[in-house]
């Protein structure tokens, strides 16, 4: 762990008020677009390092959170392609192309480094100086992080209901399509 690189992000959220009262329609159910086209609101910081495969961890609990990454596509200079390492309206955004990037709307990953100071804070302030309540900071910060991410689910999915998009699962459509398909077997006999 000591050659692992820290990164210290803020959180944001969408703001679902203020989008539910200035956005007057979303026309994609894709979340990138969502949030692009959303009012947000800053959670706090957050103090994250880079797994091997891509995603971000939080420092203490080791919890997956959500990036929006920009990168330059592939052989393009100027042409620059979006993802999310987790489908989760909760998330920070960082640029990740190694070359030269002039046209960046994010911030690279290397300005947004956490200094051993931060790092000291952030134990402190979270996990706080005494070894005997280590744990139960551990779990209280672990279950605020998940009841965070749990109430911003939520609250997405309203707005999801409120401008008409509907989530779809995968699993439940394709239970459906069994059934109907059961239905027709059945009376076309």
């Amino acid at each position: 762990m000591l050659n692992r690189k820290f990164y210290k992000v803020r959180l944001s959220g969408i703001d679902f008020d203020t989008t539910r009262n200035t956005v007057s329609d979303m026309r994609s159910s894709d979340m990138i677009d969502i949030i692009n086209n959303s009012c947000l609101k800053d959670l706090g910081h957050v103090i994250v390092y880079k797994t091997l495969f891509g995603h971000f961890r939080e420092l203490i609990t080791g919890k997956e959170i959500a990036a929006i990454t920009e990168s330059l596509d592939a052989y393009s200079e100027s042409e620059h392609v979006y993802y999310m390492t987790k489908k989760v309206p909760i998330f920070f955004k960082c640029n990740t192309s190694l070359g030269k990037d002039n046209k960046r709307r994010y911030q690279t990953l290397d300005s947004l480094k956490a200094s051993s100071e931060d790092i000291e804070d952030y134990l402190r302030c979270h996990l706080g100086v005494n070894k005997d309540d280590y744990s139960m900071l551990f779990y209280e910060y672990f279950s605020d992080l998940n009841t965070m991410e749990s109430d911003e689910v939520s609250k997405y999915n309203e707005l999801l209901s409120h401008y008409g998009l509907v989530k779809t699962d995968r699993r439940k459509a394709k239970e459906e399509r069994k059934k109907i398909k059961a239905l027709i077997k059945k009376y076309n006999n």
